[in-house]
């Protein structure tokens, strides 16, 4: 799997990075290219210890709640990395990738203003991605709330708001 999709995690040859091109005016858009990066290198290796310390800001990126709009480009952000996974034949890192989709996928339905109809239609769009996601993996177990929210992400969020339990997944 893709653990830890950040930019500073990893030293890499310059290589892997043509024909790479990080997202203009994204956050995160560490998150759409690291499986393209990661997919281009002839040999990986792992450390067992951090050789980097990771400062964190009040004022960073990470720190801020995240908006509607974030937990959308991050749940697409996942879908495009199946993809990628599903096309360069990564068949075990696929679970995971869509575990992490699922997750995002939550927040952003959680998270949805009903009346944002340009962000009603990218969750829908993520609805279709998610099944057919669902389908290639039809040997992972989920939860019915989870195979509610792939089928009918408008019908999830009313009966759990309704229910009190929209804390996640």
């Amino acid at each position: 799997a893709l653990p830890y999709i950040v930019a500073w995690n990893r030293l890499c040859r310059k290589a892997v990075y043509d024909g790479v091109r990080f997202p203009k005016g994204r956050i995160h858009e560490d998150e759409l290219t690291a499986h393209e990066i990661l997919g281009k290198a002839q040999k990986i290796v792992t450390l067992d210890r951090a050789f980097y310390h990771y400062r964190h800001r009040a004022k960073s990126i990470m720190a801020g709640k995240k908006s509607e709009e974030d937990h959308i480009a991050n749940a697409e952000f996942l879908a495009l990395r199946y993809r990628y996974l599903a096309a360069h034949d990564a068949g075990p890192a696929k679970p995971v990738c869509f575990s992490t989709f699922l997750s995002a996928y939550t927040m952003a339905v959680r998270d949805l203003d009903p009346s944002n109809r340009a962000l009603k239609e990218r969750v829908k769009a993520l609805s279709l991605a998610g099944g057919e996601m669902r389908k290639e993996l039809k040997e992972m177990k989920l939860s019915a709330k989870d195979e509610l929210l792939l089928k009918s992400p408008f019908l999830w969020k009313s009966l759990y708001r309704f229910k009190g339990t929209l804390s996640g997944r």
